[in-house]
């Protein structure tokens, strides 16, 4: 899961994504190796971003912002192909499907939204999709029998969470369990 909120930088001029976040994505999908094995054992790699739009106050709390931009797959160089592309200039269109950072700075961090999707995406639950209005049920293979992590790359907490209120506006927890 890829975070990419305005309080990352684009990387160009300030460190950020484009030359700090994408050749770590390089060197993590190169260390984690994903293949099919001949012995049967494969290793897959998927990949979430959030948000994938600017958002409004509100927007915190929508489930449509954050996308599967790789649905899980063996191919490393299918994987290492959209991280080139995230290199790319910053673009918002580009960046509603892609790991191409958004131009105008996008705000909010749903990353409860980019968890539901992680999960959907490893146990097949619920909807795998959710962009604008089109939602794509059923579209993992997942086995529940095999070992999944969730690897979360952000820079903090969950959008207009307030560490000195109780149930503040917005205010939502957020857990990883696997």
């Amino acid at each position: 899961m890829l975070d990419r909120s305005r309080s990352i930088p684009a990387g160009q001029g300030t460190p950020g994504w484009i030359d700090r976040i994408m050749p770590m994505m390089a060197t993590l999908t190169e260390s984690i190796g994903p293949r099919d094995d001949t012995a049967g054992y494969s290793v897959r790699v998927g990949v979430v971003v959030f948000p994938i739009r600017n958002g409004g106050k509100n927007d915190q709390m929508s489930p449509a912002n954050a996308a599967i931009v790789s649905s899980l797959t063996s191919s490393k160089t299918e994987l290492l192909a959209l991280i080139n592309d995230g290199t790319g200039v910053p673009d918002d269109i580009a960046a509603n499907e892609s790991l191409r950072f958004p131009a105008s700075k996008w705000t909010y961090t749903p990353t409860w939204s980019a968890l539901q999707l992680a999960e959907d995406l490893l146990y097949g639950t619920n909807v795998c999709s959710v962009s604008s209005d089109i939602v794509t049920q059923g579209c993992s293979d997942a086995d529940n029998t095999t070992n999944k992590a969730v690897i979360v790359v952000t820079d903090g907490a969950p959008s207009q969470y307030q560490f000195d209120s109780v149930g503040g506006n917005y205010a939502r927890q957020v857990g990883v369990y696997i």
